[in-house]
């Protein structure tokens, strides 16, 4: 994303919709870890 942002000044839409939804499952995943929730983390990304 930074070669992108670097040349057209914007963030594409598409990269940082992938880029948030890997943080948010990435925080899933540590609260599920952390014991913080016993939900499992879904795969699909769907709220």
């Amino acid at each position: 994303a930074w070669w992108a942002i670097l040349f057209t000044a914007k963030y594409p839409k598409g990269m940082f919709d992938f880029v948030v939804a890997y943080i948010r499952w990435g925080l899933r995943v540590g609260a599920y870890i952390g014991y913080f929730t016993d939900v499992y983390p879904p795969f699909s990304g769907a709220e």
